[in-house]
């Protein structure tokens, strides 16, 4: 994220000029909670203008960001969609003044204007959160990959071809890092199954930017749905290869991780849990007599309790006896909280230590729980349940081509068991072998 920058760097055309292209704007400090923001993309000859706002005094928790209007680094400024800095000031300080006289309870807050996509993907977010959702995948993925491309459309002129170009050149375009530059990938990985997963990703991307223009015509009545309906979907890219280790896979596994990070591989295997949800829960979130882990915050947004098998509980015993509930349950060697980004190399590692070819990453160990339960004969309600999923979709998309033998099982024992019916043919004899 830009650094706040000083005055003579935003207010002079030449210095804006100068400015590097980042994915957030430069900021200017004009008092305590008010900044003004400039942004010009990679490319671009010219930038946009943005206020944020947050109250001052004791914690004023996040920002509140708008579009003010375009910078006027090329067309003279016209007061209007295309602002100098004097004129981007003094539209920000009007919203700055009315959002603190809505904090104040001087003033009703008026609902958002939505005119241009960027709007609309603002208003999605506001809504997202109030929805209790977790907005952090949502809002990385619209700052990386929707708002610089398509924010400064008006909702009004936006056209089916020019969504329908930006969701075909995603997926033509490299997998980003979260450094936002392209990530090196295996090289073992197959063109084909690359292609398959940029194109999984840019349908992902499509679905947000739908509900967010769909989110903005029911709540304000811009746009067309017409425009974003008839961009459709790549098809048959959504089931991916999925990776999951046999039982001996996971031993091998376990023994090649120093102990700290055995903890944490074993802690994954035995509940079904994502990363962070593991490098988040605490001592308090495990239930010896109930035999659960509690997941305060899942990726739905959602709590959820984790059902724990009875080697499941007995592991997680050993890691809260004698320790308080606030503490972290899983913890590195030096006592310090996992990171993000911290299991990648580790997991590299130990699957090169355990001869797994190709290496695994952090989140095949969640395909592995609910793949050797399934194949063990576990339903995928219960499953699904077990993962955090409201239905069983998502498990039947993934896991149920991994089912019909328990789904034949269960049916050879649960029949009638009716007697055969009498008959009186008999079946033939098989011909003697002949010997020589």
């Amino acid at each position: 994220m830009p650094k706040p920058i000083p005055l003579t760097r935003i207010s002079s055309k030449t210095e804006r000029a100068k400015l590097e292209t980042a994915h957030e704007p430069w900021w200017f400090g004009v008092a305590p909670g008010q900044h003004l923001g400039y942004r010009r993309l990679k490319g671009s000859d010219y930038g946009t203008w943005y206020a944020r706002w947050r109250p001052t005094g004791g914690n004023g928790g996040s920002y509140r960001k708008t579009t003010l209007g375009f910078a006027d680094d090329q067309r003279e400024a016209n007061g209007i969609d295309i602002l100098s800095f004097a004129q981007a000031r003094a539209s920000a300080i009007k919203w700055w003044d009315q959002l603190a006289r809505k904090a104040a309870g001087l003033e009703e807050e008026a609902p958002p204007t939505v005119r241009t996509v960027g709007d609309a993907l603002d208003d999605y977010l506001r809504w997202f959160r109030r929805s209790q959702k977790s907005v952090t995948e949502a809002r990385r993925a619209i700052e990386r990959h929707i708002r610089p491309a398509l924010g400064q459309t008006d909702m009004n002129r936006l056209t089916t071809a020019r969504l329908r170009n930006w969701h075909h050149a995603l997926a033509e375009a490299p997998a980003l890092g979260r450094s936002g530059k392209p990530k090196a990938l295996a090289t073992a990985i197959e063109p084909e199954e690359l292609q398959r997963r940029r194109q999984s990703t840019a349908n992902r991307l499509l679905t947000t930017l739908k509900a967010a223009l769909t989110h903005a015509h029911r709540e304000h009545g811009v746009g067309d749905p017409s425009i974003w309906t008839r961009v459709q979907a790549f098809k048959s890219v959504e089931a991916a290869r999925l990776r999951y280790l046999s039982r001996d896979e996971v031993i091998r596994l376990l023994n090649a991780c120093p102990p700290d990070f055995r903890r944490l591989v074993r802690a994954a295997v035995e509940t079904g849990c994502r990363f962070g949800e593991l490098a988040r829960a605490r001592v308090r979130d495990v239930d010896v007599t109930a035999r659960t882990l509690l997941v305060p915050v899942a990726k739905s947004g959602r709590a959820r309790h984790v059902p724990l098998d009875r080697a499941a509980s007995a592991f997680l015993q050993t890691l809260v006896q004698g320790r308080g509930g606030d503490e972290l349950l899983l913890l590195r060697f030096d006592g310090q909280a996992w990171g993000d980004n911290h299991q990648i190399a580790r997991m590299r590692l130990a699957s090169q230590r355990a001869g797994i070819v190709p290496a695994v990453n952090f989140h095949a160990l969640r395909h592995t729980y609910a793949s050797g339960r399934i194949m063990a004969g576990a339903p995928l309600l219960v499953v699904a349940q077990a993962l955090g999923h409201t239905d069983t979709r998502m498990v039947e998309r993934h896991y149920g081509h991994l089912a019909p033998g328990f789904v034949r099982q269960t049916i050879d024992e649960t029949g009638f068991a009716l007697d055969a019916e009498p008959t009186n043919v008999a079946p033939l004899k098989p011909e003697a072998t002949a010997v020589a």
